[in-house]
């Protein structure tokens, strides 16, 4: 199976969650810039020094540690951290994750979620106008609407990208599993 689409079908978890997302003061991140060894976001991006306004909840690959680790807005957002998780365990009870990533207004080149393990599942939020997502298939890339809805896909392994939306903000929500250093 190539990508699998569900839609969401707990419409009040979609609104509280967007007015969620809306309130947020979001981190920013600068695409190619080094810290820790490490150099923040390089594979979305062919643009260097591009700021995108992302965070990561759940576990994330510390490279001076042998064993991923909570990331520091885990607690901060733990609250919501949970509503995600008993809202993804509702639509999908057998799928496993260990983190969530969450984007705003984030547009990523093609690249492959390197470290990443298995599939992941990416819901669209917001009061947007186009997007989506776009994975290269065997005959072409092929354009998916996830708006209000799951798109299941092994992002490790098949090439993908985000697609422009026009007006609004457009929340990409990512969960997947933390590869082990």
């Amino acid at each position: 199976m190539l990508f699998k689409v569900v839609k969401a079908t707990d419409n009040p978890f979609l609104r509280v969650v967007t007015e969620y997302l809306q309130g947020l003061n979001f981190p920013k991140k600068i695409t190619g810039k080094k810290s820790n060894n490490y150099i923040s976001r390089q594979n979305i991006s062919s643009e260097k020094n591009k700021i995108v306004e992302a965070f990561v909840l759940g576990k994330v690959r510390v490279f001076h540690q042998r064993e991923n680790m909570d990331s520091s807005l885990t607690k901060k957002y733990e609250e919501f951290f949970e509503l995600l998780a008993h809202f993804v365990y509702y639509q999908f009870p057998d799928f496993e994750w260990t983190s969530i990533q969450i984007n705003k207004n984030v547009t990523c080149d093609w690249h492959l979620d390197k470290g990443n393990e298995g599939e992941s599942l990416c819901l669209a939020v917001g009061d947007f106008d186009g997007g989506g997502i776009e994975l290269m298939g065997e005959h072409g890339p092929m354009c998916i609407d996830n708006r209000n809805k799951f798109l299941q896909y092994d992002g490790g392994n098949i090439k993908h990208r985000s697609i422009p939306h026009k007006n609004g903000d457009r929340y990409a929500i990512i969960f997947y599993t933390c590869k082990q250093r």
